[in-house]
């Protein structure tokens, strides 16, 4: 057959940044080199031949997605016709997901907005939207002939582009992103509201507080029929998958969705990289292998938090916390090289996630793990810890009324908190986080971290060895990719699965410090800190009582007001000064009561429960006080009749609890 005569058809050339974007949309769907070079390229090509798009063009875009040697001959036959078309709409849409199809054909064959588009709100009314003057009307028929249609200026600018966010995966109603234009101002704007896209309320909201309509009352039922005539007339883009870049799950499907992220298979020398680089962390890590490798793990695991979500699972936030240079800070940077790079968006202080909008920012924007360093501005404030134990477990991380549809923040990303010492009081936060110590014998010398910045340049991402953890971070990528039904099993039991399927495609074995996981602390453990706080409590009020003390002679001249401790020498002369204390009613939260057998109990009223409150940050009721101490909470009858639910404790049981290191008795 004879060659067309290109010169003859006005084929178009692409910008490259046109090309790029498509190149970029065609390298994240998630098929294999063979797939995208028998089932999707050939078909891309011809698609581009049809719409006009010249050869260079074409294997430009070909050519950055995989080796076009093998697909040259195939793309020169389609624009030469020297073979049949291909039904590339009817493969492609077949083959692909609607999602992955509108994804591409979005960047392939976009809309223009120009010229009129008409739309009708009723019978009576309808709008009209006018490119050219960059200008929105809403026009009132007229029921008479001799009277003309009334047509109101309503909005001051149109739609540059329209996308429709509908996404499938995400328990949210339908939203939208508009760039407008407008005479009125030179530049571009955007109504994109929070997370994914912006309501109907929201964008009219916008256009009446930015001045872009002169009669605020037309704007609603204006806008909403503008967007519904732009959509009927595929002149807005439908996304219907998350936009969001990172690793999803969609359960009607069952299957895993890979956004925007690079998941390419390592190659067998990118994996031995990796694990030489993993190698040498030991040498700074020597003495904390264990919690290197928990951090490691618990990183490799992040990128699938919210999937793990979607599926029903969830899987714990990080928390280190102890000694200022002890390395928590270092270690927490390291994991955000399995995904990403550390920068000022996924690396922050407290106080940029302090409230429920910057948190909210902060864990909408993709799957990646973020660091907030020294949280104690987020678990102070009650909205922002609350949000946190929300995040943890579900896909939303707060719920709220946006317009007229209650809707929420979506929690993508999981945190890694570092702390210095603090540590929140909360039982039910700390059920929902990974605690790691780090001790002051942790603690790094200078030299140690000069050495260590020498060898990685942690701060420094462009030109850090830390990179080559990338690698295993695509292939966790793959492997749940591959078997989803890993979200479903236990996390730490996936994340070793991975590293020994990392170490075993290149027949290397897991070194035994990277089986290890460091033990997160405990209830029992925040239970014990919790005993010691209400402990020092008791003791810092009795002390204080006893500076109270005033002591009079037979004549009631006041004496020195202190009581020594050395005049306490014996068990019975110390109880005896707290239960003066106690039986004179310094305490309003402290009853004294002595039973028929004649033994002394203190019962403690609900202001205890406040008065702990105020000093220690404890929140617990008076019961759960009474649980974790091993005292009686019960109902007890007064001398007046009242019966008051109480905190009931011998008095020598209290003494023991306060001053349990102290021996009392007598030498002999």
């Amino acid at each position: 057959m004879s060659q067309v005569d290109h010169k003859k058809i006005d084929y178009r050339n692409l910008s490259q940044d046109t090309c790029d974007k498509i190149i970029d949309v065609l390298k994240v769907l998630p098929y294999t080199e063979e797939d995208k070079d028998k089932q999707i390229l050939p078909y891309l090509a011809q698609w581009l031949y049809d719409k006009y798009i010249n050869l260079e063009s074409t294997c430009y875009i070909i050519s950055g997605v995989t080796n076009i040697t093998r697909l040259q001959e195939q793309i020169t036959n389609i624009y030469n016709k020297s073979v049949p078309p291909l039904t590339w709409r009817t493969h492609l849409s077949t083959f692909l997901t609607t999602a992955e199809y509108s994804q591409l054909e979005d960047v392939v064959d976009p809309r223009e907005m120009s010229g009129i588009v008409k739309g009708e709100i009723d019978a009576n009314t309808k709008i009209l939207v006018n490119f050219n003057l960059k200008r929105i009307y809403q026009v009132k028929e007229s029921k008479s002939k001799d009277i003309p249609d009334k047509q109101t200026p309503v909005i001051e600018a149109v739609p540059k582009k329209l996308e429709v966010i509908d996404t499938l995966l995400l328990d949210q109603p339908r939203t939208f992103k508009i760039w407008w234009e407008s005479n009125v101002t030179d530049r571009v704007f955007v109504t994109a509201g929070e997370g994914t896209g912006a309501t109907i309320s929201e964008i009219e909201q916008y256009l009446i507080n930015a001045g872009f309509s002169h009669s605020p009352r037309l704007v609603a039922g204006t806008l909403s029929c503008t967007i519904n005539s732009l959509i009927q007339k595929k002149m807005a883009i439908i996304k219907q998958d998350i936009d969001n870049p990172g690793f999803y799950y969609d359960v009607n499907e069952d299957k895993a969705i890979i956004v925007k992220k690079d998941f390419t298979q390592p190659t067998p020398t990118e994996v031995k990289k990796t694990i030489s680089l993993i190698k040498r962390l030991t040498l700074f890590f020597g003495d904390n292998l264990e919690t290197l490798s928990t951090v490691l793990k618990w990183g490799v695991m992040s990128e699938f938090s919210y999937a793990m979500k979607q599926s029903g699972k969830w899987m714990p936030w990080m928390y280190l916390k102890g000694s200022a240079g002890s390395g928590k800070t270092t270690l927490a940077k390291l994991i955000l090289y399995l995904y990403g790079i550390p920068s000022p968006e996924n690396n922050v202080g407290g106080s940029s996630a302090d409230t429920v909008a910057r948190l909210g920012a902060l864990v909408s924007k993709d799957c990646d793990p973020k660091i907030v360093n020294e949280p104690a501005a987020v678990f102070n404030r009650s909205s922002t810890n609350e949000m946190v134990k929300v995040c943890v477990e579900s896909t939303t991380g707060r719920s709220k009324y946006k317009g007229s549809y209650y809707g929420g923040i979506p929690a993508f990303s999981p945190v890694l908190f570092t702390a210095n010492q603090y540590l929140p009081e909360d039982d039910a936060l700390i059920r929902r986080l990974y605690v790691l110590s780090f001790s002051y014998s942790q603690r790094k010398s200078d030299h140690d971290r000069k050495m260590f910045e020498e060898a990685f340049h942690i701060d420094s991402p462009m030109t850090s060895p830390l990179r080559d953890l990338q690698y295993l971070g695509k292939f966790a990528l793959r492997h749940l990719l591959s078997d989803p039904t890993l979200l479903l099993e236990d996390w730490k039991a996936t994340a070793d699965e991975v590293i020994n399927e990392f170490y075993h495609s290149v027949d290397e074995q897991v070194p035994k410090w990277l089986t290890l996981w460091a033990e997160s602390e405990n209830l029992d453990d925040f239970d014990d800190t919790q005993r010691e706080d209400i402990r020092n409590f008791f003791v810092h009020e009795f002390n204080n009582a006893r500076k109270r003390i005033i002591v009079q002679d037979e004549l009631g001249v006041v004496q020195d007001g202190k009581v020594y401790m050395e005049e306490a020498s014996t068990k019975d002369d110390f109880s005896s000064v707290n239960w003066g204390i106690v039986n004179n009613r310094m305490f309003t939260w402290a009853i004294p009561h002595v039973s028929r057998n004649g033994t002394p109990y203190v019962c403690l009223t609900q202001g205890l429960r406040k008065s702990i409150a105020s000093e220690v940050n404890f929140c617990s009721d008076l019961k759960s006080i009474a649980e974790l101490l091993g005292w009686e909470y019960k109902n007890n009858k007064f001398s007046n009749g009242k019966q008051m639910k109480v905190i009931k404790v011998k008095f020598d049981d209290f003494m023991e609890f306060m001053y349990p290191n102290i021996d009392l008795e007598d030498d002999n």
